[in-house]
């Protein structure tokens, strides 16, 4: 099975050398360029190509920074990487506000309320055992709905590292509330919203 997430930082990096979030940023980019650099002059190419590079750097450093901000690590992470292999293997649950998981949401993503409801959790979920994926924005509210998830004695639960932003950035769909795919992404606030860098950006 593909890993997830260790918990330290030192043995997060790839064999690339970068953090799990700047690999699928940085090759997702650079597989692009080809197409767009077919017309440039070379010289300008190469200073396209430094720019993109110190960009995707410096987004997952940002992203890094925030996660250690406000996280403690107490629910183990798992990769968009990680998700897009084994996502018939989760029950995926995106632990937002209704209102931003109406607007999009992961496909096969559930809402059973903002904050963790015992019973709920109960009649929805028969089997503690199973492999549980959460979901917020960047990492940060799914990490405290899963600390409460595993005082109830739910012990198989990973938490999507970058949320939902991390995957709409890695290019992957996400569906509104009638099932159909859209580029929007309900961004909490402009604060949090600086964290998306692809998409249609929705506020309210």
């Amino acid at each position: 099975m593909y890993p997830s997430l260790p918990s330290k930082r030192q043995d997060e990096k790839t064999p690339f050398g970068f953090y799990p979030y700047m690999d699928w940023k940085f090759w997702g980019t650079f597989a692009k360029l080809p197409c767009i650099f077919r017309n440039i002059p070379s010289m300008n190419r190469i200073l396209i190509f430094v720019f993109l590079a110190l960009s995707q750097i410096l987004q997952a450093q940002d992203l890094d920074q925030i996660i250690d901000r406000y996280n403690t690590r107490s629910v183990d992470y798992a990769s968009v990487e990680h998700l897009v292999m084994h996502r018939d293997l989760y029950i995926i649950i995106d632990t937002r506000a209704r209102r931003e998981f109406e607007v999009s949401h992961i496909p096969g993503a559930i809402w059973l309320g903002e904050k963790p409801d015992k019973e709920n959790l109960a009649a929805n979920i028969n089997d503690k055992k199973r492999p549980i994926l959460l979901y917020c924005s960047l990492g940060v509210r799914s990490e405290d709905y899963g600390e409460r998830m595993q005082r109830w004695g739910y012990n198989n639960i990973k938490n999507l590292y970058g949320g939902i932003f991390a995957w709409k950035d890695a290019g992957y769909d996400v569906v509104n509330a009638h099932n159909k795919k859209t580029d929007s992404i309900h961004v909490y606030n402009r604060h949090w919203g600086k964290y998306l860098h692809t998409g249609k950006k929705v506020y309210d």
